[in-house]
């Protein structure tokens, strides 16, 4: 079983409260979700910042090259996006 875990930190310029950002932060959660199968997606940290976001994006299987390939595919499709600039991006796989 392969665990790849990827990690991306957010800049939302355009929002102005802790409403604006969970709107965008829901938005993107959900598109994610919804174009790709197999993921878990879900804020983790920075919460209660309004213009930061953390979110952590995990996927299951059994090769690692179907990991990497989604990964990369969800972090492409990510900072194509329009409402945020992504900071930092980490992918860490886990064998087991």
């Amino acid at each position: 079983m392969v665990i790849g875990l990827l990690k991306i930190e957010l800049y939302i310029e355009s929002s102005r409260s802790l409403k604006d950002k969970r709107r965008i932060i829901k938005s993107l959660i959900q598109k994610l979700k919804s174009k790709y199968s197999n993921l878990s997606v879900s804020e983790i940290e920075l919460l209660n910042n309004w213009k930061k976001s953390i979110i952590a994006i995990v996927t299951v299987s059994n090769e690692i090259t179907y990991i990497n390939s989604v990964l990369d595919k969800v972090l492409n499709y990510i900072i194509e996006g329009y409402n945020y600039q992504v900071v930092k991006s980490d992918i860490e796989i886990l064998n087991y």
